[in-house]
């Protein structure tokens, strides 16, 4: 009895010491994804800027140097500085339209957007999220913050340009920004308090543990083994959030604006099908469309003309959309004159 107690001993302790190789080992490689997926883009790294996008032929020297140009330098509801700036189109114009650009770029970055919509007659604002550019914040939270920063230049927008309909296009980052905002969006019961009327979100992530899992297969050839939800954890504890609260497939059902939903079908970092996921999830009205060659955040690049077009197109089916809803928002005036020519 006591031989036999001795080896039943030996065996838990043993025991013990693999398990506890396995939870150390795990807590160890759940805490390097954490901290790549945080702080392993180089968020300050970004050197594109306003004279790099003028020599490059992709902004009009001389209409930008025409526009009506204010600085915003506001400060978030989670303490930092947000760095932005609006363009004021030199034609009248009801509608302003918030550009919001990836993880590691900036507001500069987002200019080739930005001339699509000074093209078509409508206002631009541009700014740095979080951990970008100029704005202040340490980390990226791939939109569960940002949204909130997001709402701080929609009521800026109102507030500085009184009685305008406000769109949102987002890419990359900046769509699931846009999209999480959506959501608080439509929930507003304060119908004093702006809300944007539609949003265009390009190459955004449906969910964000589901996206992590694919990179963590696609960039290390590894099976998930619970790591995702590893580095969740140590997330929630250092910034106060679960990967699955960043799940806009599960947002789809409240959000009742137009959404325009864009993606390449050639992207494979976030792949085309996330984008067919949300439209499905998404209730009317909404539309989608795919650039064939167009790999991540290049449909704009590869698909100028068709993207222009769908955006218009878009429009169109918004306008339509109201008809048939009757839906208006507290002082806005009637959108029909926003569509060029």
């Amino acid at each position: 009895m006591k031989q036999g107690n001795f080896f039943r001993g030996k065996w838990y302790r043993w025991a013990l010491i693999v398990a506890g190789i396995i939870v150390f080992l795990w807590l160890s490689v759940s805490f390097y994804f954490f901290r790549v997926a945080t702080y392993g883009y180089n968020t300050r790294g970004c050197t594109e800027n306003l004279e790099e996008k003028i020599s490059s032929g992709e902004v009009n020297r001389k209409r930008y140097k025409k526009l009506r140009k204010t600085v915003i330098k506001v400060r978030s509801i989670h303490g930092y500085i947000l760095d932005g700036l609006i363009l004021i189109n030199s034609r009248p114009s009801k509608l302003t339209v918030i550009i919001c650009h990836g993880i590691g770029r900036n507001k500069w970055s987002m200019l080739p957007v930005a001339e699509l919509y000074l093209d078509l007659g409508y206002n631009v604002m541009i700014y740095d999220h979080r951990a970008h550019g100029e704005s202040g914040g340490n980390y990226p939270s791939y939109g569960y913050y940002e949204k909130d920063d997001l709402e701080t230049m929609v009521q800026l927008v109102a507030e500085r340009l009184p009685r305008q309909l406000i769109a949102v296009h987002g890419e990359s980052m900046g769509a699931a920004t846009a999209l999480q905002h959506a959501a608080i969006n439509n929930n507003r019961t304060d119908i004093e308090r702006k809300a944007v009327d539609y949003y265009i979100s390009d190459c955004s992530y449906a969910d964000l543990r589901s996206q992590f899992r694919y990179l963590l297969k696609r960039d290390y050839g590894l099976p998930d083994l619970l790591l995702v939800d590893g580095a969740s954890l140590f997330n929630y504890l250092l910034h106060g959030f679960w990967f699955h609260e960043v799940s806009l497939v599960s947002m789809m059902q409240k959000i009742t604006v137009p959404v325009l939903f864009i993606h390449g079908q050639a992207d494979d970092y976030i792949i085309a099908e996330n984008a067919i996921e949300l439209v499905r999830h998404k209730r009317e009205p909404r539309m989608l469309y795919l650039c064939p060659e167009a790999k991540h955040a290049e449909s704009y690049i590869k698909c100028k003309e068709e993207y222009k077009g769908e955006i218009l197109e878009f429009m169109k089916y918004w306008l339509r959309w109201q008809g048939k809803t009757g839906y208006s928002r507290v002082n806005s005036k009637s959108p029909r004159e926003l569509l060029p020519g």
